[in-house]
Formats: C-alpha cells, sequence, structure tokens
C-alpha cells in the first residue's frame, strides 16, 4: 500500500520466498513492540479475528507490504475496498490453499503514518464484512 510505513529496501527480502519458490505469497511483518500500543492492539485484534473468521493464522494480518507470484494472482478474488482488503487477502491464501511466507520488515513511523490505519470504525467494518463472508458463495 502506499500509507508511508514501508521501507523500500524491504523489497527484495519480501520477494525473495518467491524467487526461491517457497512461496506463492509474502506478508511483510511489522514488528508489533515497534507499534503504538494501540496499533499494536487492534493488529492483535485483527489478528485473532482472522483466524477465526478464515482459519489462518497469521502475525501481521493488516500489513499492506505484500508480494505474490502471477499465479496467485490470478487465484486471487479482493471484492473488498479500503482496509478490508488486508483481511480479505487472507481468506484468499487460505480458499486457495495458497503457501503463505511471513518475513520481518521495518516499519516508518512519523506523525502522518501513524494517523493512518485501522481505528474502532474501520475495525467493525471489517468485521461486519467477515462475518457476510461467511455468507458468500
Amino acid at each position: 500500500d502506499a500509507d508511508g510505513q514501508h521501507e523500500i529496501g524491504d523489497i527484495p527480502k519480501v520477494c525473495k520466498p518467491l524467487q526461491d519458490g517457497e512461496a506463492d505469497v509474502v506478508i511483510g511483518v511489522r514488528p508489533f513492540e515497534d507499534m503504538p500500543i494501540s496499533k499494536s492492539y487492534a493488529n492483535l485484534i485483527m489478528n485473532a479475528l482472522t483466524f477465526i473468521f478464515y482459519g489462518r493464522n497469521v502475525k501481521d494480518s493488516q500489513s499492506g507490504l505484500r508480494a505474490f507470484t502471477a499465479e496467485a494472482a490470478d487465484k486471487i478474488n479482493i471484492v473488498s475496498r479500503g482496509y478490508g482488503v488486508s483481511s480479505e487477502f487472507i481468506k484468499e491464501i487460505s480458499d486457495k490453499d495458497l503457501r503463505l511466507s511471513e518475513v520481518t520488515i521495518t516499519t516508518i513511523y512519523t506523525p502522518e503514518t501513524q494517523n493512518k490505519g485501522t481505528d474502532a470504525i474501520v475495525g467493525f467494518r471489517i468485521l461486519t464484512k467477515m462475518v457476510l463472508d461467511l455468507f458468500r458463495i
């Protein structure tokens, strides 16, 4: 995504498991201990909800730094808009039985980047979407 939180130097690290044939999809994991407390708490809740609804345990379900093969891109079908995309992406990985790898990345926190991300209202919207996804065919 383009929220300014990601270090461009992490791109090769995120792409390496794809290049080595170890994964179809890679998620960059932000160190939660580096996050503002409210953001780390919100992300832990979203990780738990992602596991409950989509059956996939991930370290950072809301990370925007992701990479995937062309074949995986052809299989993934995202219909959400906004922050719901992150959770739906995990659903698609699980539904399509794609191989997932996670790598630790650097996160850039500035006053501008800290104002972005999931708040309680956005979190509730994502939760509503997850419930609706249970009934999507």
